[in-house]
């Protein structure tokens, strides 16, 4: 416990990881070509427990899986524009 009163509310909140699903679509303005490049990208869809959203992110290509196939991951995180922004690596 703090020995003076914290300036944020919620000065003993913990991180929550909560496992949700996404569907939607989105673009990247190009595809990365070589594992560790990153790529700027953006995605409308629904969430759950956000419901519709708007999200803005950068994509990274871990590692080629297959021909043309990879494994990616986020870059930065992904901040998902609702009322209350939620940030997702």
């Amino acid at each position: 416990m703090p020995s003076s009163p914290s300036p944020w509310p919620f000065w003993g909140a913990q991180a929550q990881t909560v496992p949700f699903t996404v569907t939607g679509d989105g673009y990247v303005g190009f595809v990365p070509a070589a594992e560790g490049q990153s790529a700027a990208h953006w995605a409308v869809g629904t969430a759950t427990g956000l419901g519709q959203y708007y999200g803005e992110g950068t994509v990274r290509l871990d590692r080629f899986t297959g021909p043309t196939t990879a494994e990616s991951s986020s870059a930065a995180p992904f901040v998902f524009g609702s009322t209350d922004p939620v940030a997702c690596t």
